[in-house]
């Protein structure tokens, strides 16, 4: 029987909404192929250390971290963090997704401006250093698009 030899070894993962659902399974899995895990949530602390531990347990090092996607400067800031504490970011998994009910008609500016920050202009916070080029990857769950969303881009 031959050797299992993780495929993200030692890399560095962010999961955005990684505090429960998807995310947290998400980490799971990157953390069950070697990455090292950077978890964010945005308001359930608790629940992201649960995620922490159980994939610390597990798996792989974890760290938490916290930002408001809907800011442009928290997503930026976010990645500088994840950086800093666990070196450069390898893979980016964008789950982090707002998602209004209602037609166009009925959405406000409010929830169009949160929408577009959290789902369109958070998975790429800035572009990768020249040293990082080609090492990211980056994920994006559909069910995280706005159902009107459609309608701006047809």
């Amino acid at each position: 029987m031959s050797e299992r030899h993780p495929v993200f070894s030692g890399r560095v993962a962010l999961v955005t909404g990684a505090s429960g659902g998807i995310g947290s399974a998400l980490c799971r899995s990157l953390a069950l192929e070697g990455a090292r895990a950077a978890i964010h949530y945005c308001r359930n602390r608790a629940s992201a250390e649960a995620v922490a531990a159980s994939v610390e347990s597990a798996y792989s090092q974890a760290y938490i971290f916290r930002a408001d996607l809907a800011n442009p400067a928290s997503a930026d800031r976010l990645v500088e963090e994840v950086e800093a504490a666990m070196g450069p970011l390898d893979v980016l998994v964008a789950n982090a997704g707002v998602s209004g009910r209602g037609s166009y008609e009925e959405v406000d500016g409010v929830a169009f401006d949160e929408a577009i920050a959290v789902n369109l202009r958070a998975p790429c916070p800035r572009p990768p250093a020249p040293s990082h080029r080609g090492r990211r990857l980056l994920a994006r769950h559909r069910a995280a698009w706005p159902p009107w969303l459609p309608c701006l881009l047809a």
